[in-house]
């Protein structure tokens, strides 16, 4: 059982302690990289969509190979940016956490901890 109560008010409130905190000091990242990282996400995501909506094995099997091509084009993009980034710095360590909650969603993150309990 978790101690705390992980709520959505929790998760917004962290949220908005990451924006402040990620803020003061944003990293110098290549604009290349971040567009770079930014379409092959899309990709990733586009495919996952595709694999959803697949209604023969092959459209599955298709869709299956374009995430993997797509997961490995952004871990790939994704190292190009945080090998610029100092996760040891409060700022970077902010963002980190910010972009998790924004993805997941607090609602999403609530929900997922309530399962938990």
């Amino acid at each position: 059982k978790m101690g705390k109560d992980y709520n959505e008010e929790y998760f917004e409130d962290i949220l908005r302690e990451c924006e402040e905190k990620a803020s003061k000091k944003l990293p110098n990242l290549k604009p290349s990289h971040r567009q770079a990282f930014v379409e092959a996400c899309e990709i990733f995501h586009e495919a996952f969509e595709s694999a959803k909506d697949a209604r023969s094995e092959d459209e599955l099997v298709k869709a299956a190979k374009q995430q993997e091509k797509g997961m490995k084009k952004s871990v790939k993009a994704a190292n190009k940016l945080f090998e610029k980034l100092d996760l040891s710095g409060s700022s970077e360590k902010y963002m980190l956490k910010g972009c998790i909650i924004v993805k997941a969603t607090p609602a999403g993150l609530a929900e997922v901890c309530a399962e938990g309990k």
